[in-house]
């Protein structure tokens, strides 16, 4: 059954009471939404199974490993350690980053999945609905998914993008903006009836999620 309920900007009042129930410092913007979303569903259930926190539980992010790496080396003095740091720097974001190159390779192979098991095209799709994470990662993987399907050009406004305005809210943001479209708070997109749209999603987990969608 669905249920929706709307959070106001009167959410500040609450933010004393959020941070009591954190049980240490967060900068992830996300924990606001879904403390509203467990205080809703805790009127109607009792247990919700959700996949947060397994990455920090068992040191799933790339930043866990540097940090490791950083207590390899804590013995060196410290002179040498400073230097290593700017050396590290001038490496290419894609060297840096595995969740990046692995989003660019499989993703857009898990999309055109999607579109040839339900035997359409990529040119039947209306929009692309991608979790905002990085715009630029985001942009490479429509490009590769066009590429794929042998298209050169990327249509304008077929992916839109609200990460420079609210950020990446994570399990939220392909929710937030679907309903942002169509509640027309995003004027140059709209989703009319039986338009085909597609929907995806990578994270840090590397777990990929696409569905094709029939509005």
């Amino acid at each position: 059954k669905h249920h929706e309920f709307m959070i106001k900007p009167d959410i500040v009042k609450e933010l004393p009471k959020i941070v009591w129930h954190m049980d240490e410092p967060i900068a992830d913007p996300a924990f606001v939404p879904e403390y509203f979303l467990s205080r809703e569903a805790a009127k109607t259930v009792t247990v919700i199974l959700a996949g947060d926190g397994a990455d920090e539980l068992f040191a799933g992010y790339d930043q866990y490993r540097f940090m490791a790496l950083g207590n390899k080396i804590s013995f060196l003095p410290r002179a040498l350690r400073k230097n290593i740091v700017p050396l590290v720097r001038l490496l290419p974001e894609e060297l840096m980053n595995k969740i990046y190159k692995y989003s660019l390779t499989e993703v857009p192979k898990a999309m055109k999945f999607c579109i040839d098991k339900i035997g359409l095209h990529l040119q039947d799709i209306s929009k692309i609905l991608i979790h905002q994470a990085n715009e630029k990662m985001d942009e490479a993987i429509i490009k590769r998914l066009y590429r794929a399907f042998g298209l050169k050009n990327v249509p304008e406004h077929i992916m839109p993008m609200i990460i420079e305005r609210l950020g990446n809210s994570s399990v939220a943001t392909v929710p937030t903006l679907y309903d942002m479209i169509m509640k027309g708070l995003l004027p140059k997109h709209q989703i009319q009836k039986g338009d085909r749209i597609l929907l995806a999603s990578v994270g840090a987990g590397m777990n990929i999620n696409c569905i094709a969608y029939q509005a």
